[in-house]
């Protein structure tokens, strides 16, 4: 009895030992993985705020080493934050407007800066994709060769129709960007190529035209392998037509909340560059009054067109703010109107004489 009492004794000292000392290495396990998670924020943001001073740039960047990892972009009410999914850490970006799939999971991450101008630059965008994230688009004329000019180094592919055989490959998700406005249809099915992807890893971005109204639709493949509208329509504040940074942005967007949750970064972005332009203003309306008639009469049109376009600014901020309980109809397009005689009004300071142009 003495003996197997003594043996009962050394087990049960031994496992909880073993126990011990595997906890400690489950912890310290932890530990390095939230510290490696921490550094490859760290760099990651680092690279972001690279690519997005880098103007008109595009980057490729080697992420090889965190093919097991899958990055999360979120923009929510005005606030947006890239992560590690499922991991603790994260990174806010309060002011960057970033526009990317939901999540990417790749050996090479493609980064790409495009200045935004209403009338002047406000800021500079930042669009983040990878190399596994495929785009197929739709569309003739002068936007679709504007875009695949423009977009060239991504992985993207011109079709003639979405009906057409699509070989999704190794890809980790598919987007179709519709610029005809008419392919992609609620409760059409979606190609043959797509149904193997899971549902989240299909999407589509169709951009039409109300008169003089940009608009953008974002769809989802549905567990019926059917074309699913996000939301409602998202007017852009398209102010360069064809060639504008934010269109661009838009058909790269996830979905309508983060293309409206990055508008309100801008619009937030314009109002901190309104003050300080208010200042210019008020100096260079002292700066006139000496100056010859055609100046100060030119001037005088710069300045009404300034007072509605701040208006309309606020406006519009206030309503994307509030967007889900808005009673009224959206004031945002009524800004791009005050933002190009803004500009008018501006060029004709310019070309007035010895006249200073606010920008």
């Amino acid at each position: 009895m003495e003996v197997s009492f003594n043996w009962i004794y050394v087990l049960i000292a031994g496992a909880v030992i073993l126990l011990f000392f595997v906890g400690i290495v489950a912890k310290q396990k932890i530990v390095s993985e939230d510290s490696l998670g921490q550094e490859v924020l760290r760099t990651m943001g680092t690279i972001f705020t690279g690519a997005e001073v880098s103007e008109k740039t595009k980057n490729l960047i080697n992420t090889e080493g965190l093919i097991d990892y899958t990055f999360y972009f979120r923009c929510e009410n005005g606030l947006g934050e890239y992560g590690l999914q499922g991991r603790g850490q994260k990174i806010d970006l309060p002011i960057t407007p970033l526009f990317s799939p939901r999540e990417v999971k790749t050996g090479q991450i493609l980064t790409w800066s495009l200045p935004y101008k209403l009338p002047f630059k406000v800021i500079d965008l930042l669009i983040v994709s990878s190399i596994n994230t495929k785009y197929y688009l739709l569309g003739e004329g002068n936007l679709a060769r504007t875009f695949m000019d423009s977009a060239a180094g991504f992985n993207l592919e011109k079709i003639d129709n979405i009906n057409q055989p699509l070989d999704v490959g190794n890809n980790f998700q598919v987007r179709v960007i519709d610029l005809s406005g008419n392919q992609i249809q609620e409760g059409e099915a979606v190609p043959p190529g797509f149904r193997n992807l899971d549902p989240d890893k299909v999407s589509a971005v169709v951009f039409f035209q109300e008169g003089d109204l940009q608009l953008v639709q974002y769809y989802e493949k549905d567990k019926e392998e059917r074309w699913h509208k996000l939301g409602s329509p998202v007017a852009l504040l398209a102010f360069n037509g064809e060639k504008d940074a934010l269109l661009t942005a838009a058909l790269f967007a996830a979905d309508g909340m983060q293309l409206q949750c990055n508008l309100q970064k801008i619009l937030r972005r314009l109002s901190y560059l309104q003050e300080i332009y208010q200042y210019k203003l008020e100096e260079l309306e002292r700066y006139s009054l000496g100056l010859n008639l055609d100046c100060r009469n030119a001037f005088n049109a710069l300045k009404n067109s300034w007072d509605i376009y701040r208006v309309d600014s606020v406006s519009c901020q206030t309503y994307l703010a509030n967007i889900l309980t808005a009673r009224i109809s959206n004031p945002c397009p009524t800004l791009l109107f005050s933002a190009r005689n803004l500009q008018r009004d501006n060029k004709n300071l310019q070309q007035a004489g010895n006249c200073v142009a606010l920008y």
